[in-house]
């Protein structure tokens, strides 16, 4: 039958390279990895890439309450590439 392997998924552990440092906080706290996306499984791209894995990590915090600071928006949260 056809390979039917999926790179994309929810929660796991996600495929990072050996020089890609993990993703933490501004407190040095490691973020949460929430799910990868391999672009080359969408079925539409748009101003996406056409290849590659999108790695998306955020703060898991009890009530997932995170303050809006305009300043720096992506501090409780990362997407690699």
């Amino acid at each position: 039958g056809a390979d039917c392997r999926r790179v994309s998924k929810f929660g796991g552990l996600p495929i990072l390279s050996a020089q890609t440092e993990w993703p933490r906080d501004p407190e040095g706290r490691p973020l949460h990895f929430l799910a990868q996306i391999d672009c080359a499984e969408l079925p539409w791209h748009g101003r996406l890439p056409k290849t590659g894995i999108l790695s998306f990590f955020g703060r898991d915090d009890e009530e997932q309450i995170w303050e809006d600071d305009a300043e720096v928006p992506t501090k409780n949260c990362a997407v690699l590439y």
